[in-house]
């Protein structure tokens, strides 16, 4: 018979959770309800995985990229939090919270979800039915919360996480505009300085204004094409090569560790990461899964997909040669050993999830300090676009202009 995990309320307000064995979630449900709780949640416990089953989030190719925008994804689980906070059933939040939402893909994904969890399917395995709407990281992250019992919590980390990415959207729009700005204007302006040379060597002295506004024309038009047409098309070839590799998750995430030209960008991106690995293990090691489940599950609760593979590729022996947590964490590479050792001794001293909860409260502090960088690092990088496109404009003008005036003279002179 399999098991169910369940999370009701008592007309009290507590919070109850736990494990039952029945035929179905519809016979947990009657069963809860006839102890007088109100259900929240029955999902079935899912088999236990095994190494062949665990694959490297690298391997996902929408380990992170959706088609769904930051702000409407938060506008999305924002409201599923409050519904399954207040009380209502997953699958009914998922009912309600389609009707409110301005997204057509995502309505017909939401009744749907809301049909399948209705039926006991668990959200996680549901949502996984749409890899263009929801990233692997958020189906992952559903499913620990599934697991552990602690969906509010998990739906609580995946809100910070996107309407921080909402702010630094709204933050890099000026840096974007200036990218555009100097793609387009720079093989405008730039041929500037050559075209006045050209349309000063037709000059007679007896034209009307207009006729010299047409020379002057016909002389940037002539360099436009000898010299902005090839920039412009080098300049859109560079940003379709780049935003080519940006497409590659693996490439991104690795960029988004080293960026250098925003201030905390990359910091915030790999605190965040290991914040939400460390809230994760704090959580399902509190309802004592074994060390190597726990793991495999947090790990791929990570958004930068970077980091998620290098996570994963780190496995925790099972059964009688069991590792602890400390060792998974100091053969990641991404703590230094003093944090490894603050687990360590919290494991010897029977309090891990207590160690494990201050180093999720440490980054977590450390993310919000670098979100606040961000927007300087931005703005910096706004204004190094415009200051580097308004520099290579300006001397291609100086040498359109005066490198040419010289032999322009001497032919107008008609010297050697």
């Amino acid at each position: 018979m399999p098991n169910f995990r369940y999370q009701a309320v008592d007309s009290r307000g507590q919070v109850h959770t736990g494990t039952m064995q029945a035929l179905d979630a519809r016979a947990v449900q009657n069963a809860l309800r006839q102890h007088g709780l109100m259900v929240q949640q029955v999902v079935r416990i899912p088999d236990a995985p095994t190494p062949s089953t665990t694959q490297a989030p690298s391997a996902t190719p929408d380990w992170e990229s959706s088609a769904v925008p930051p702000a409407k994804m938060a506008h999305l689980l924002v409201q599923l939090r409050a519904l399954v906070k207040a009380g209502y059933p997953l699958s009914e939040s998922f009912r309600q919270v389609a009707n409110r939402i301005a997204h057509k893909e995502l309505v017909q994904a939401c009744h749907e979800i809301a049909q399948k969890a209705a039926q006991g399917v668990p959200v996680s395995q549901a949502m996984q039915q749409y890899p263009r709407l929801f990233p692997a990281f958020v189906c992952h992250t559903l499913y620990a919360g599934e697991l552990g019992g602690y969906l509010p919590g998990a739906l609580e980390r995946l809100v910070q996480y996107y309407e921080q990415w909402r702010s630094i959207q709204l933050w890099s729009i000026p840096a974007k505009g200036c990218l555009w700005i100097t793609i387009v204007l720079l093989p405008v302006v730039a041929p500037f300085g050559f075209g006045l040379i050209n349309a000063l060597g037709r000059f007679t002295g007896t034209e009307t204004y207009g006729e010299a506004l047409r020379l002057i024309f016909q002389g940037w038009w002539t360099a436009f094409v000898r010299i902005g047409v090839p920039l412009l098309v080098g300049m859109l070839c560079a940003w379709g090569l780049w935003a080519l590799a940006m497409r590659f998750e693996a490439i991104r995430g690795r960029f988004q560790l080293s960026t250098p030209l925003v201030w905390g960008f990359a910091d915030w991106v790999r605190a965040q990461s290991l914040q939400m690995l460390l809230y994760h293990l704090t959580r399902l090691s509190a309802v004592g899964l074994p060390p190597a489940t726990v793991w495999e599950t947090a790990s791929r609760t990570v958004p930068n997909p970077a980091i998620a593979g290098s996570l994963a590729s780190v496995n925790l022996a099972h059964g009688e040669r069991a590792e602890h947590l400390d060792s998974a964490l100091a053969r990641s590479g991404m703590f230094p050993p003093d944090e490894v050792a603050l687990v360590t001794t919290g494991i010897q001293a029977g309090q891990a999830v207590e160690m494990l909860q201050r180093l999720a409260d440490y980054y977590q502090e450390r993310s919000q300090h670098a979100l606040r960088m961000v927007p300087a690092g931005l703005i910096r990088l706004a204004v190094l676009l415009g200051l580097l496109g308004g520099g290579i404009a300006l001397a291609l003008i100086y040498l359109g202009w005066y490198g040419q005036l010289t032999r322009f003279v001497n032919e107008w002179l008609g010297t050697p």
